[in-house]
């Protein structure tokens, strides 16, 4: 369940998903007991040692809140996770009524959160702060409604989720999309993935094997795909997710049920023995122009299976990751929005699976970003009637792709944006303007850099008579 940043008002627009009934039930699909575990389970389809680090069979009759808070972020009416869905959570969706399984469940029940009223109410627990892992094995099985024969209702989700989103990743090992189960990594460089084909209505296992520098999704035991593009290294927590958006049909009231999440590590899992004992990055020293892309490759020693995390130090002076842990040591970065000066790029190398709350080895970059140096405007002063018209054209240096900004100050000392960022020329229409000397500026800064504030400034004076 990929999340954004910002709350489209789905609701406010009057968007909501068409609502149809569920067209089976947990009991005609299979039931837990087909499933039952032995003392120590073992993945499905999987062979090997795997040594089991987590399990919820849901076999009480309450949530066992020591693994699982029922809501996103706090309790009781919480949500959503992603700017597209049209539900809010409600701690009392998320039940465990004696059966063997976690009901999740969605209906048409309106709600507010986060200051948006939603049409519907869905459910969600998740392990944050209680429980997380980094590389191993996660299994879920699920039972997940049908909106049509062989098409997955809503939008359930079974994944999991690093601290800092997208620079720790999100698994989706298993998420209804419009119908077929799919599975997808997040971070940084995206988001990739696919769907599996088949019916996977009712009853399934849905499991993903996160391991250094690749991700391999099993369906039923079986492989349905791999991923190995931004895989991170941070450990993240579980999520358990039943809600909507508007573009699949509603098919309310209906439960997404589980039956258990079991969470392994494999004795091939990571290699921990040894930390980083150096780091390279470069280009250790580069010039470029504010707005374009500095591409690093880094490097390291003394670590079998080493990640990597980018650091940069603004011209705050404050330090921000810009990259969370990943296997992948090469880092692009784009600097559009940002202003000419001097910024320290580091990386960090730590072994996987260490911890990554500190470094353990550190590569350096300082990065020179230049912008316009000089502006010129002609022409430079002037003298013309009232009424007419003035061409004015500006220059600069320093700066291989300028846009300009014109300004003009006038008789009573107020300054007027006259144009926004853009071409090299201006013409000044100045009917209407009164009498007087006025002062003209033309802002030249480098394209794509930040525009809050100039980096050249050329200036001409002007009297209308």
């Amino acid at each position: 369940m990929q999340k954004l940043a910002v709350l489209v008002l789905l609701v406010g627009s009057g968007v909501f998903a068409p609502i149809t009934s569920a067209d089976a039930s947990p009991a005609s699909a299979g039931s837990p007991g087909e499933f039952a575990s032995s003392a120590t389970p073992q993945p499905v389809g999987q062979t090997g040692t795997w040594n089991l680090i987590f399990s919820d069979e849901f076999n009480g009759t309450a949530l066992d809140q020591t693994k699982w808070t029922p809501g996103w972020f706090g309790t009781g009416i919480t949500g959503p996770v992603n700017s597209g869905e049209l539900a809010c959570y409600d701690s009392k969706h998320v039940t465990v009524p004696g059966d063997g399984t976690v009901h999740l469940r969605m209906d048409a029940t309106p709600n507010t959160c986060k200051g948006h009223s939603m049409p519907y109410t869905g459910a969600l627990a998740s392990s944050n702060g209680l429980f997380g892992y980094a590389y191993g094995y996660v299994e879920f099985r699920v039972y997940l409604p049908a909106s049509s024969p062989g098409q997955i209702a809503n939008w359930p989700g079974t994944w999991s989720d690093g601290q800092s989103w997208p620079a720790d990743g999100e698994n989706d090992t298993m998420e209804g999309l419009g119908g077929p189960a799919c599975y997808h990594f997040h971070s940084t460089v995206g988001g990739p993935g696919s769907c599996a084909s088949g019916n996977y209505t009712g009853w399934h296992t849905y499991a993903s094997n996160w391991q250094p520098g690749a991700v391999s999704y099993f369906y039923d035991g079986v492989k349905v795909g791999t991923i190995t593009s931004g895989i991170t290294a941070a450990k993240q927590y579980l999520v358990l997710q039943y809600t909507l958006n508007s573009s699949r049909q509603a098919t309310v009231p209906s439960e997404m049920l589980v039956d258990y999440v079991r969470v392994w590590t494999s004795s091939t899992t990571v290699s921990t023995s040894s930390k980083c004992s150096l780091a390279t990055l470069s280009p250790s020293s580069v010039t470029q122009v504010a707005g374009s892309t500095v591409n690093f490759t880094g490097a390291s020693g003394g670590c079998t299976s080493p990640s990597y995390a980018y650091w940069v130090r603004m011209l705050d002076g404050k330090w921000y990751m810009k990259r969370g842990f990943s296997t992948d040591a090469n880092w692009s970065w784009s600097t559009a929005g940002l202003r000419p000066g001097s910024y320290i790029v580091h990386l960090w190398a730590n072994q996987t699976g260490h911890s990554t709350s500190a470094l353990e080895a550190m590569g350096q970059s300082t990065v020179k970003l230049t912008g316009c140096t000089s502006a010129t405007l002609s022409p430079a002063r002037g003298s013309v009637r009232a009424g007419t018209s003035v061409a004015f054209a500006a220059g600069s240096s320093g700066c291989p792709n300028p846009v300009y900004e014109f300004w003009l100050r006038d008789t009573t000392g107020r300054w007027h944006r006259m144009t926004g960022f853009g071409g090299n020329t201006w013409t000044w229409n100045n009917t209407g303007w009164g009498k007087g000397t006025y002062l003209i500026h033309a802002w030249a800064n480098q394209q794509g850099a930040f525009t809050g504030l100039l980096e050249a400034m050329g200036e001409a004076t002007y009297v209308l008579t």
